[in-house]
């Protein structure tokens, strides 16, 4: 028996085609910004020592449209390294990344050198993550210094294309929740485990929000891995751990329909019979999402996985 194609099924599975394609596309093209620090560029001797912030200001501006980039404010980032005693420039390396990207709530950072050779001026520019380590560098050269922000406007483009197409290396793989589960059991003890109880007052700058994302994820992680938690309002007898603290989190930027958040956890785990403090800790994380709301809470619970695997060796040792 013979079987027609007609014009009108061709049409349709063209039309279909064309959907699929398009969602394809749609979905290669939903990868989240990135959290950046853009730090003072150094420079070679010969070129005046402020080419380096101005080089950073002007990149800043010029990255502060990427699609790929949600960047931390230079304000913030001056507030952070002064808190520290650091500056901006000659404390951004791989081997300080992670640090640096714990103190700035940054998944990338970038930095770089200017120098002279051969009557050319060169920028080289290095992203690197500070969750996997990462260097990735670009860089322009030009021959009057006159040139140097079309320069930069080169350079922030090659880097914002850079970031776009290594994402999945400046990332680390996201765990699921069973498997960081999975990896905490690791430093929790075999034997009795301690009971603990949890208090830690949070607030989102200019906007009330309910229910303390801290406490709540904390808490969570604690029972599934078999802690007794104490709720110290409707109990007569005290845990035996007592994690307190305080926590924030403000709205660091708004890129098109993302908002981005940055949180700030500080907590205490002290024994509650001797009154020792066993831990002093702090946590700063960020989180991007479509509601501000939203995107606080990501960030606060983001932070507080962070603390607890600091705080989990703690408990093994009582």
């Amino acid at each position: 028996m013979k079987s027609y194609f007609s014009p009108v099924s061709f049409i349709f599975l063209f039309v279909i085609g064309l959907v699929f394609h398009s969602q394809a596309a749609v979905g290669a093209s939903t990868q989240s910004p990135l959290t950046a620090a853009v730090f003072d560029f150094e420079v070679s001797e010969g070129i005046p020592g402020d080419r380096g912030s101005e080089i950073s200001a002007l990149l800043y501006a010029d990255l502060s449209g990427s699609e790929n980039l949600f960047l931390v404010e230079r304000e913030q980032l001056d507030a952070i390294f002064a808190e520290q005693e650091l500056g901006l420039a000659g404390n951004v390396s791989a081997q300080t990344a992670a640090a640096v990207g714990q103190l700035t709530g940054a998944q990338v950072l970038v930095t770089g050198r200017m120098f002279e050779a051969g009557n050319r001026f060169f920028i080289v520019a290095r992203i690197i993550s500070a969750e996997t380590g990462r260097v990735i560098a670009e860089k322009v050269s030009f021959e009057k210094i006159g040139a140097l922000e079309p320069a930069i406007g080169e350079l922030g483009e090659k880097l914002n294309n850079s970031v776009g197409e290594n994402a999945d290396v400046l990332v680390a793989d996201v765990e699921s929740y069973e498997e960081m589960l999975e990896r905490f059991r690791g430093l929790v003890p075999s034997g009795d485990l301690p009971s603990v109880s949890v208090d830690v007052v949070e607030e989102h700058i200019r906007m009330q929000v309910i229910d303390p994302a801290v406490e709540t994820e904390m808490k969570k992680v604690l029972i599934a891995l078999g802690f007794e938690v104490i709720n110290q309002d409707a109990s007569t007898s005290p845990a035996d751990i007592a994690i307190t603290g305080e926590a924030f989190s403000e709205m660091a930027g708004r890129r098109g329909g993302l908002v981005s958040c940055r949180s700030r956890i500080e907590v205490e785990v002290v024994s509650v019979e001797e009154g020792k403090l066993l831990l002093a800790d702090r946590q700063v994380s960020v989180a991007v999402d479509v509601a501000e709301a939203i995107a606080g809470k990501l960030a606060l619970e983001n932070g507080t996985l962070v603390l607890l695997e600091h705080i989990l060796p703690i408990l093994n040792e009582q």
